[in-house]
Order: structure tokens, then C-alpha cells, then sequence
């Protein structure tokens, strides 16, 4: 099988280094707690300046190369390699996010090694990435409809309105993908 996964809110934990970077920069604005969020774009739970102050976090250099690992992440994707599928990490790095891709080279490199950053995707278009399943935290993936793969998704506070595809976490991989 070949399995494509995500990275940010998939096996890198956006959530929690960006509330980090908010809270210390911003320690009297209100910021939401892991776990609780309603919108996929984290800057949608502030209002506008706000909201711009959040993606300017994001748009940072070395933002997205100090995000934690997801906790297990490393060990299901180990696991999945070991049981002889092909997984690839297929993320986007937008236009408007200068460092992200190199950001996310670095963090693959850190957290996987290098033999992982040849099986690092970083595209705006998932749909043309070939494989079995796409394990993604964003409630609809776009062009996903000429995709070849299932959207499964990644349980997160703000997909949980999506009940009509797969959901899966790193507790629960091996039967959501191999029922």
C-alpha cells in the first residue's frame, strides 16, 4: 500500500508550537487551548489583527522547523515502512509562507533522518500525488475528487464535523487502515 501522509497536525504538532509562540509573545491575548479549535486556519479563531499576527507566526523563518513531533507519529510511519509499504510525507507550502518548505526539509531531517527527505513531497496540489490513502487533518483536501487516494482523516477539534470518511489517530492507525 502506499500511504501518504500529512505533516502539520499530522506527525508535526503545529497546534502546540504555535500556541507556544503566541502565549509568549502575546501572554494577555487570548489564544485557544490545544485541542479545542473550530476553524482548520488558526488564525480564523481571532479576530482580523489578530488573525493577521497569527499567520505572521507562521510566515517566520524556522517556525515550521521547530514544531514538536506528534506524539507515536514517528513510530506508526516506522511501523508501516517495516510492514513493507511506501509512505511519503506529502505537505504544502504556500506562497505566502517564505520558509516553509525549507523549514519542513530541515524538520524531516531532524526528526527522521535523510533517508526521509527522499520521501518528502512539498506541493499546493495533493490530488496529483499518487497513492492508496492520504491521512490529512484538514477536513477537505482541494481537487481531492481527482485524486487516485481515500481521504482518511486525522482526528483534530476542527474535522470532527466530517463523519462521512475514515477517521484515524496514531493510537488507532493499524485498524482504521487494515480493518
Amino acid at each position: 500500500m502506499r500511504i501518504l501522509v500529512d505533516l502539520d497536525g499530522v506527525i508535526g504538532d503545529i497546534d502546540k508550537a504555535f500556541i507556544e509562540v503566541w502565549k509568549e509573545r502575546y501572554p494577555d491575548a487570548p489564544a485557544p487551548e490545544p485541542g479545542t479549535r473550530k476553524e482548520f486556519y488558526i488564525g480564523h479563531e481571532f479576530g482580523d489583527d489578530a488573525g493577521e499576527k497569527a499567520y505572521d507566526i507562521f510566515r517566520e523563518k524556522g517556525f515550521f522547523r521547530h514544531t514538536p513531533l506528534m506524539p507515536d507519529a514517528k513510530d506508526a510511519l516506522q511501523k508501516m515502512i517495516t510492514a513493507g509499504h511506501e509512505v511519503y510525507i506529502v505537505t504544502s507550502a504556500g506562497n505566502d509562507i517564505p520558509y516553509a518548505a525549507s523549514d519542513k526539509y530541515q524538520w524531516i531531517d531532524n526528526n527522521f533522518g535523510r533517508e526521509w527527505v527522499d520521501r518528502l513531497v512539498i506541493t499546493r496540489s495533493k490530488h496529483v500525488v499518487s497513492g492508496d490513502v492520504l491521512i490529512d487533518d484538514k477536513p477537505e483536501v482541494k481537487n481531492h475528487d481527482k485524486a487516485n487516494w481515500e481521504h482518511i482523516i486525522f482526528d483534530a477539534s476542527y474535522n470532527r464535523h466530517i463523519k462521512n470518511k475514515r477517521r484515524l489517530g496514531w493510537s488507532n492507525w493499524k485498524e482504521v487502515l487494515f480493518p
